[in-house]
């Protein structure tokens, strides 16, 4: 059993991404690790085409069963403190990305529906109506590392929160779907905003891959804090090339 605690003193993507992982089981409190998770090979502690098999297992590892076990280098038991496990009960660690094979997954962003002003107009009380664009990011187990940083964006549509249309489509590769998942964060442009500043806040929502129904779908959005907003919409299309 793991725990991680979370700093809830600031809102952002990161808690957005942690609600979005527990969404799919009815954020009853716990998600099971995927299978690969679980295996040595996979997650890599061991090299499948280098180890070491012990044929007699000692009792300090006798909960594993019959099963041989694998000897760890020097370096791994500094680690993680064990000198040998089995194949089949392997210790959880980062995933090695050139073990999977790619998918492509894609989203069309249609249109948006019933949007509020941006937080920015709100705060302001300005009679500001939003010009709103959508960032599309997939965030999981990925080929390189910080590519998860990479934001792919919709055109923005000028005073129209009510029903603006984008029909604009966005493509990613995916290694493991049990832990991937898609954000969707709704900005308003600011016409006062220059060089790469981001657009000021209006909605967003986290769906795990696994949980997201292909074909032509409707996205309830949230607010800042994560609670559910009233009407706000985003029609989409989800599917595997």
């Amino acid at each position: 059993c793991q725990i991680a605690a979370l700093n809830y003193q600031k809102f952002g993507w990161k808690v957005w991404l942690n609600e979005g992982m527990f969404r799919m089981n009815g954020k009853s409190g716990y998600v099971l690790k995927p299978s690969q998770m679980l295996n040595a090979v996979s997650t890599g502690i061991i090299d499948a085409k280098k180890t070491e098999t012990l044929p007699t297992p000692s009792k300090a590892y006798s909960s594993v069963g019959d099963e041989s076990l694998t000897r760890m280098s020097d370096k791994m038991m500094q680690i993680t403190g064990h000198d040998s496990f089995s194949k089949e009960f392997a210790l959880p660690w980062t995933l090695k990305p050139n073990l999977f094979s790619k998918r492509e997954f894609c989203v069309t962003i249609i249109s948006g529906h019933y949007l509020p002003r941006s937080i920015k107009a709100e705060k302001s009380n300005r009679k500001q109506i939003t010009n709103p664009y959508v960032e599309v990011s997939l965030h999981g187990l990925m080929e390189k590392e910080n590519e998860f940083s990479h934001v792919q964006k919709t055109s923005w549509v000028k005073s129209n929160g009510f029903n603006p249309r984008w029909n604009e489509t966005f493509k990613f590769d995916v290694l493991l779907p049990e832990l991937s998942l898609l954000s969707l964060v709704v900005r308003s442009k600011d016409s006062t905003a220059g060089g790469k500043k981001k657009g000021s806040f209006v909605a967003q929502q986290v769906i795990p891959l696994l949980a997201i129904r292909t074909g032509f779908r409707v996205v309830a959005l949230n607010f800042f804090n994560g609670a559910p907003m009233d009407g706000a919409r985003l029609f989409c299309r989800f599917y595997w090339s």
